[in-house]
């Protein structure tokens, strides 16, 4: 039962169209932050404090020898649904005896009590080249981009490719790239679902969008 809602919360959420995404290096859907880690077991990891990350959400910088320029990690956890969850269950078993009460509080229970690093799953990554990229360069690989325009804050312009999951932002004269955003697309995270014991909740971080 709990699986199932699991599964419909992650379809719910999901944002990206479903196609295969471009992914960076070795990042991937459902990755934690203990798997990453291990994966850069020398990287330095830096906990940002955005003014536009939220509860349940993490921002974090990974820099390092042989890493070129920045990597940026939006991360998030699902320790507030796991706790409604929780309590869903203790309003829906008044029988606190019973074997189905006791096998899924366990789970819920183990799932909060595990360290953050376990708990903590990818959601987006941000790579700022050490030197700008053509885009010229980045157009040739990807092709025409899906829209391009200004963000409605820093009025940056960028361009984004929505069937492969990532978004370019741009030099004033939009010749160059001063980063790349890359997010998984639903159809990869489902793919990657598989039979995990839990889904991701993905919230992606995008410009507001002004067409060019």
């Amino acid at each position: 039962m709990f699986k199932k809602i699991l599964i419909l919360f992650l379809l719910y959420t999901i944002s990206a169209v479903d196609v295969r995404a471009e992914i960076y290096k070795n990042f991937t859907p459902y990755q934690t932050l203990k798997e990453i880690k291990q994966n850069y077991p020398n990287a330095k990891f830096e906990d940002l404090k955005a003014a536009w990350v939220k509860e349940d959400e993490y921002f974090l910088s990974l820099s390092g020898v042989g890493i070129s320029g920045k990597i940026y990690l939006k991360m998030h956890t699902l320790d507030g649904f796991r706790k409604k969850a929780l309590e869903n269950i203790e309003k829906n078993y008044p029988d606190k005896d019973s074997e189905d009460y006791k096998t899924n509080a366990k789970f819920w229970l183990e799932k909060l009590n595990m360290p953050l690093e376990e708990r903590i799953y990818l959601t987006w990554v941000r790579w700022i080249p050490a030197d700008k990229i053509p885009f010229a360069r980045v157009e040739g690989k990807y092709g025409k981009p899906t829209l391009c325009g200004f963000d409605d804050e820093s009025f940056s312009p960028y361009c984004s490719w929505d069937e492969k999951g990532v978004m370019v932002f741009q030099t004033d004269d939009r010749k160059e790239v001063v980063f790349i955003q890359y997010t998984f697309t639903s159809d990869e995270l489902e793919k990657a679902l598989g039979n995990p014991e839990e889904p991701q909740q993905q919230t992606t971080k995008k410009p507001n969008k002004k067409k060019r």
